[in-house]
């Protein structure tokens, strides 16, 4: 018992030292201290449940003044208050994305912090006002699957509509996993909110990807009657290589409201088409309104590039532009209700909702 309680708090230790200090050089490196600090960077009140737990099993055992376990009670209670910073940052988040609406001349709405959900259950679960439902096709092929998220008590129709496109890095990654927690938040307040897959390589080689996202949109043009939806009320967002093609969707097909793009690829994708797979190929005055998210602890895509993005995109676009960076965010801090992704639920309602109001 005394090296096994060595053993996991050694791992948590590490996780939280990735979280604070991650590793940028190298891919491989980058992607080892991605992988133990998502969920770190999200979770500080588990981490203190699970060092909590621990500590507590091992004295029970009565073996917590063997050495290891000495050893281990050090670890823990040094890794607990490494935790701390971890949630100044997540809450620090709030004040930077109210600054950045603020900067674009949009009026935040202050909405009181859920700690229960922090504390007790920050895992993303369906409202029970809110019904789901999975695997609807809009299109031929098995990749072309979304899941509508709908209030139960729906107020009538024209409702907005917000899509999600997940991240996976065009060769993986599945409709049920991103931003689980904006979709839930947005279906519950009358929002319909949907999350589609899309072709992942080599059969997703763009524009094929692509393609299917403006099929995706086209699919929720053609049903609005039926969902209850305003076809013209669309806004898409993505996570990471779904940012990447919401991008793409927005600057180049149908009209759409607004774009929301969170931890965003932003360079070409792999192609043998002429067709350009570069957002900048594509900029103009006529860009729908932009929100981007980067997290400043992200070691697979790098805040630079997301910056660069935004740079470029404001001088070439006539509408919005908000970008905030958060504070020791890494990248995939979508998976949780942690009060990181709570604060950007909260300032992307505001950008959706403010969007939605105005004519495009």
């Amino acid at each position: 018992m005394p090296w096994a309680y060595l053993l996991v708090v050694g791992v948590i230790a590490l996780a939280v030292a990735m979280t604070v200090r991650p590793i940028r050089r190298g891919p491989r490196l980058a992607a080892f201290s991605f992988y133990l600090g998502v969920g770190t960077g999200e979770l500080p009140f588990v981490i203190w449940w699970l060092l909590a737990a621990l500590t507590a099993l091992a004295a029970v055992g009565h073996r917590l003044f063997a050495w290891p376990a000495v050893l281990a009670l050090v670890a823990a209670l040094t890794t607990a208050a490494a935790v701390v910073p971890i949630l100044v940052g997540g809450l620090r988040a709030r004040p930077v994305l109210e600054a950045a609406l603020h900067d674009a001349r949009l009026s935040p709405a202050r909405r009181p912090r859920p700690w229960w959900r922090f504390v007790f259950w920050p895992w993303p679960t369906v409202p029970r006002c809110v019904q789901h439902v999975r695997d609807v096709a809009y299109g031929p092929g098995r990749r072309h699957l979304l899941d509508l998220y709908v209030r139960t008590a729906r107020p009538g129709s024209h409702a907005p509509v917000f899509l999600h496109l997940h991240g996976g890095g065009f060769t993986r990654g599945r409709k049920n996993r991103d931003a689980r927690p904006l979709l839930h938040r947005l279906a519950r307040h009358g929002w319909i909110s949907v999350s589609a897959t899309y072709r992942l390589l080599p059969e997703g080689e763009f524009p094929a990807n692509l393609e299917d996202v403006q099929r995706l949109i086209a699919w929720v043009r053609e049903h609005a009657d039926e969902l209850g939806a305003d076809p013209d009320r669309i806004v898409i967002a993505g996570s990471s290589a779904g940012a990447h093609l919401a991008t793409l969707a927005g600057l180049t097909g149908e009209p759409v409201r607004g774009v929301v793009a969170l931890y965003g690829y932003y360079g070409r994708q792999r192609s043998t088409s002429s067709v350009p797979s570069d957002p900048r190929a594509y900029g103009s005055a006529s860009a729908p309104p932009f929100f981007v998210v980067h997290g400043e602890h992200d070691t697979y895509l790098s805040p630079f590039s997301a910056r660069a993005f935004v740079a470029w995109l404001g001088q070439v676009s006539g509408q919005r532009v908000v970008y905030a960076e958060l504070p020791g965010a890494q990248h995939g801090f979508d998976q949780f209700y942690s009060p990181r992704f709570a604060a950007v639920c909260d300032a992307v309602e505001d950008f959706a909702t403010a969007v939605t109001r105005t004519s495009s």
